[in-house]
């Protein structure tokens, strides 16, 4: 139940700041993975997946290109236990999506 509260609370700071997020990435180059898998969407289209972090007490978005490359945006070394509020924006890195995508929540399957 905690995971979700965070995640709701997260989902409204940042939906808040939407408007400084281009300000805030051009002047300081501080982002996150929710942030870049909506522009990514928006602008090139493809897939948001969601998944529970192993890192930190909340979820992690991944993005899927229209050509089936997983893509993310995260820190380089990020220690377990990462506080919530650290990732609300970071200096991160993108790249390849290392991670499995698994369950229902994550692919749609038309057997169910």
């Amino acid at each position: 139940m905690r995971i979700y509260l965070i995640t709701i609370v997260q989902h409204i700071i940042w939906i808040l700041l939407l408007p400084l997020v281009p300000f805030i990435e051009a002047e300081t180059g501080y982002y996150n993975c929710w942030y870049y898998c909506m522009y990514r969407r928006l602008r090139y289209g493809g897939k948001i997946h969601w998944l529970r972090s192993k890192r930190y007490n909340g979820f992690h978005w991944v993005y899927e290109t229209t050509k089936g490359d997983k893509w993310e945006f995260t820190l380089k070394k990020m220690p377990r236990f990462t506080p919530w509020y650290f990732l609300l924006f970071y200096k991160g890195e993108e790249r390849r999506f290392r991670g499995k995508l698994l369950g229902k929540s994550w692919r749609y399957n038309k057997n169910t």
